[in-house]
């Protein structure tokens, strides 16, 4: 078995601890005390050290770090020692944050679970009661992961007799299996009910009576006889000619429609005035003259003129000047030199007079000629449309005159076509007058013809309609004969069909009792074989107790179903009656169990001992806490 030793522990600030402790352990240690002195608190630091959880298993464990301190750290280290070597394992932890070493190294939990394994497995073993505190679900699931499949052979092996109705089915899913088999029989019973009603009619089938066929073949005879007569042709009767008088209605229709008169001469229409209406409508209106622009010349011109009466007042103003002065009458000394540049003036502004009286005059002379090109145009312009509106008023006077003329002569060919068409009608009328005589004549003689049709149809009717009644009496007699033969052949068939049916039916009812008894004889063996199964897997783990069992399914009563169900018991009693002794004595055995299919020494931690006398030896490392009344601590 797998080593797995806790050699010594420290611990400080840990729930009630304020100093660091420290303990070495042994193969068995005692731990004495009173309560509340920290028996408990060992057995705890070692599971925080290792898993970081508190003895529920949480790993909220803020509460172990002691409150009174101001630190609000505490910390705990163990000397571990297993099959991989000596490991000192050191975890501290606040309120808020925890800190794991290995040796002396930073490490993961994960790292920590390589070397100490799962903490499910190791809580079970060290605490031996903790396994009470799994809910049914918890538990089922805990102690399945310790269960193999049963192999549906080995079950079968055990049922005896009850093996035989399974060799053939698939036992995979009993449940489905087992739904699959009751569906099956009930839909037996529904096919044996709908059987039950079938044979009722093949039976009633079977009970009826055959008579003998009618002979139709002298009715055939008779009636094939009469068909004959009824589709004879009769005589024709004795018609009035009337081949003539249709020759002479078509001769004269072809008459009628082939007449003609002399066509009156008319005068031609050859002048319509379109000519002249053609020459109206192209005969162009005169387009107003583009004439030349006059107005920024004229307005140049003004400019310039302007611009010269300026310099002519400023050239009288220069004239104004002299060397006297206005105010004084004195003549102005040393002013030489102002009248030279006076002179200079006055010369500059009479040769600006010069360009401007040249520009005028050519500004002049050009609006002249516009003006002069202008009449011109204007004066071409209005004689066009004089011409203009002499031609078109001759033309239009032409076209007139031409339409004139042409409406006498339309009278006059319209009267000429007015006197033809109206003799035309009526050499047409007197032609048709003759036609609608000799039709007639004819239609006389046809309605003379229908009358003796009529009465030889007749004559023919009421014999075809004697016929016809008797033919008609003959069928209705071969029609209830051939349905009474009919209906002798279809009961004929029908007895031989309800025969055949009936021992198909009869097999259905064997095989369908037959598959009914073998899938209920099914039914009570997958009820045997559930209940084997069951047995056979909680075996797998009670084999390894001596008082304590565990039951990890339940049969429905009803159905023969297997449910999850986990039921723990120790001596036949449920946990909910045991003592506490009873309960330590149960979970020493679940942590031998644990130790046993783990193959792992795990040490065991026994609280409360003072309450048992005495329990078989475990293997591994076992700490014994017993409650000493007045005592302090003691660790040996």
């Amino acid at each position: 078995m797998k080593k797995f030793e806790i050699k010594s522990l420290t611990m400080k600030d840990f729930k009630g601890v304020t100093t660091q402790e420290f303990y070495e352990f042994g193969n068995e240690i005692i731990i004495q005390g009173d309560n509340f002195t920290g028996k408990t608190t060992i057995a705890e630091a070692i599971l925080f050290a290792i898993y970081g959880v508190d003895l529920q298993g949480s790993s909220r464990t803020d509460a172990l770090v002691n409150k009174d301190l101001t630190r609000g750290k505490c910390e705990v280290s163990i000397v571990l020692e297993t099959n991989q070597g000596e490991f000192k394992i050191t975890r501290s932890a606040t309120k808020t944050k925890k800190f794991i070493k290995l040796d002396k190294n930073e490490v993961s939990q994960k790292e920590v679970f390589e070397i100490v394994g799962d903490m499910d497995l190791f809580i079970v073993s060290y605490l031996p009661t903790h396994v009470l505190g799994f809910k049914d679900k918890e538990a089922r699931e805990y102690f399945m992961k310790f269960v193999d499949e049963v192999e549906p052979n080995k079950v079968l092996k055990e049922l005896g007799a009850f093996a035989e109705p399974l060799e053939e089915l698939n036992l995979t899913n009993i449940d489905e299996l087992k739904k699959n088999l009751r569906e099956e029989i009930k839909e037996f019973e529904r096919d044996l009910d709908f059987i039950d009603g079938r044979m009722v009619s093949v039976n009633d089938v079977l009970k009826q009576t055959l008579n003998d066929p009618v002979d139709v073949t002298d009715l055939e005879k008779e009636i094939q006889l009469l068909d004959n007569k009824l589709y004879e042709t009769g005589k024709a009767p004795e018609l009035k000619d009337t081949v003539e008088i249709k020759k002479a209605i078509k001769k004269q229709y072809e008459s009628m429609m082939n007449i003609q008169i002399e066509k009156p001469v008319f005068t031609p229409e050859v002048d319509n005035g379109i000519k002249i209406q053609t020459e109206l409508m192209n005969l162009q209106q005169p387009q107003q003259p583009n004439l030349t622009e006059t107005f920024s010349t004229n307005h140049e011109l003004e400019q310039i003129r302007k611009y010269y009466i300026q310099l002519r007042d400023n050239y009288k103003e220069l004239e104004t000047v002299s060397n006297i002065c206005p105010t004084c009458s004195q003549e102005i000394k040393d002013n030489a030199k102002n009248l030279e540049k006076l002179e200079e003036r006055k010369a500059d502004v009479e040769k600006k007079m010069d360009r401007a009286s040249d520009e005028g005059n050519v500004l002049k002379a050009l609006l002249d000629i516009k003006k002069a090109d202008n009449d011109l145009f204007t004066r071409e312009f209005d004689r066009s449309v004089v011409d203009y509106k002499e031609k078109k008023e001759k033309l239009t006077k032409e076209y007139h005159t031409t339409v004139k003329k042409l409406e006498i002569i339309k009278r006059e060919n319209q009267y000429l076509t007015n006197k033809y068409e109206s003799d035309l009608l009526q050499a047409r009328q007197e032609a048709k007058n003759k036609y609608y005589l000799l039709q007639s004549q004819l239609e006389e003689i046809d309605k003379e013809n229908v009358l003796i049709t009529a009465k030889k149809q007749e004559e023919e009717n009421i014999y075809r309609n004697d016929i016809k009644q008797k033919l008609s009496s003959l069928r209705d007699q071969l029609s209830t004969a051939t349905r009474i033969n009919q209906e002798m052949q279809n009961l004929t068939n029908d007895i031989e069909k309800a025969k055949t049916e009936k021992l198909k039916l009869q097999q259905n009812i064997r095989n369908a009792n037959e598959t009914i008894d073998k899938n209920k004889a099914a039914l009570d063996a997958l009820n045997e074989y559930v209940g084997e199964y069951a047995k056979m897997q909680s075996g797998q783990i009670n084999k390894h107790f001596n008082k304590v069992s565990i039951q990890l399914s339940e049969i429905t009563k009803t159905t023969g179903e297997m449910k999850p169900k986990f039921k723990l018991l120790y001596d036949e009693k449920p946990i909910e009656v045991l003592s506490l002794s009873e309960r330590i004595r149960l979970g020493l055995e679940v942590s031998s169990f644990i130790k046993t299919v783990t193959d792992t020494a795990y040490p065991t931690f026994i609280d409360n001992a003072e309450s048992i006398t005495h329990f078989d030896k475990i293997p591994g490392q076992l700490f014994t806490a017993t409650v000493v009344k007045g005592s302090e601590l003691i660790v040996n």
